[in-house]
């Protein structure tokens, strides 16, 4: 379990959270999300991770990856239907953070790319987090990109 800062869209509150191992009874939960994640579940090669704020059993986002040749490779990341509206919880860069750490420790350098479709609209979302563009649909954080989401979204570096 990993120990992560969660905050509010407006940036006004932060939450206390952790992101694990998905369990089965958090995959039932995403009946009306947009990804169908009981067919990523069941994929052999990638891992889920669920993101949970400390008090509040839901899951608040699911991120599936797999480790590739030297990098963390996230193929899917997505907020529960909860968060949709303005107020709701800013999960992506504590989702980057997660994969960053996972990175390191699989002696990536903390490097980590992420499928993207080639939306500009997404595209300038991640580079807020540092991420760059890559000509393979994908966009990639570095050592220096993942170090940044550490100081600010990981609780206890190391402790995953």
């Amino acid at each position: 379990m990993m120990q992560v800062v969660v905050k509010s869209k407006d940036d006004q509150e932060t939450y206390d959270g952790c992101v694990l191992p998905t369990e089965e009874s958090d995959i039932m939960e995403t009946k009306n999300w947009m990804f169908n994640w009981h067919q990523e579940y069941v994929f052999p090669d990638r891992d889920i991770l669920s993101l949970k704020v400390n008090g509040d059993p839901n899951v608040q986002a699911l991120m599936s990856y797999e480790i590739d040749e030297g990098f963390v490779l996230i193929q899917l990341l997505e907020s529960s239907p909860a968060n949709a509206h303005s107020h709701g919880l800013k999960i992506t860069p504590t989702m980057l953070c997660c994969a960053a750490q996972i990175s390191f420790d699989h002696h990536c350098g903390g490097f980590v790319a992420i499928n993207i479709k080639l939306n500009r609209k997404l595209m300038a979302y991640y580079a807020r987090y540092g991420a760059k563009p890559t000509p393979l649909k994908r966009m990639y954080f570095d050592t220096i990109d993942s170090n940044r989401l550490f100081d600010v979204y990981l609780k206890d570096k190391g402790a995953w």
